[in-house]
């Protein structure tokens, strides 16, 4: 589906929203989705997300190109209902993170015993002593949780561009003045 999307050729909005539908669970506390699952639906998204501006774009400039042609674009409620559900994507990856982190912990063989061999270092604030190792590897999460962080806010700026886009050609459309064409 991403390489569709980078192609240009992309499915229509129902059949992008009955797919997240069939994926996403109903209940946002009942998530069945894996970390990396959750991760290559977003990825998805907003491959599909960034071509459906384009397509916007080419066609508010009048440059459709081939793969324009036979696309119907999406209307005001069904790009609604895709913010809607990019939402609850967003949640539920957040979720399945949060769900594989925990599930780490409890596999994980360190314990709060005080023998010996599973003693922490803790200095004398009480502050765990990381090594080196663990500390870059934390510091590599945070700039992976922070591009990645970046990429759903960009998915979700194309999708409302998308959306506003939408709502000025149904304006258009009815004959409603914007303030935007005045």
């Amino acid at each position: 589906m991403q390489e569709d999307a980078k192609k240009g050729k992309i499915q229509n909005a129902k059949g992008q929203k009955d797919f997240l539908a069939s994926v996403l669970s109903d209940n946002d506390d009942e998530v069945d989705l894996d970390e990396e699952t959750a991760k290559a639906l977003v990825k998805s998204q907003k491959a599909f997300a960034a071509e459906l501006k384009n397509k916007f774009k080419r066609r508010k400039q009048g440059k459709t190109d081939a793969t324009d042609e036979d696309y119907e674009m999406p209307t005001k409620e069904e790009v609604n209902e895709m913010m809607q559900q990019t939402m609850k994507l967003r949640k539920q990856k957040r979720l399945s993170k949060l769900k594989a982190e925990d599930a780490k912990l409890i596999n994980s063989n360190s314990s709060n015993s005080t023998n010996g061999t599973n003693a922490t270092k803790v200095n004398a604030d009480g502050k765990v002593k990381l090594t080196k190792e663990q500390r870059e590897a934390k510091k590599a999460e945070r700039v992976a949780a922070r591009e990645a962080k970046k990429e759903e806010m960009a998915m979700m700026r194309d999708l409302q561009a998308v959306q506003s886009q939408s709502l000025v050609e149904e304006m258009g459309k009815s004959g409603k003045k914007t303030h935007v064409s005045e």
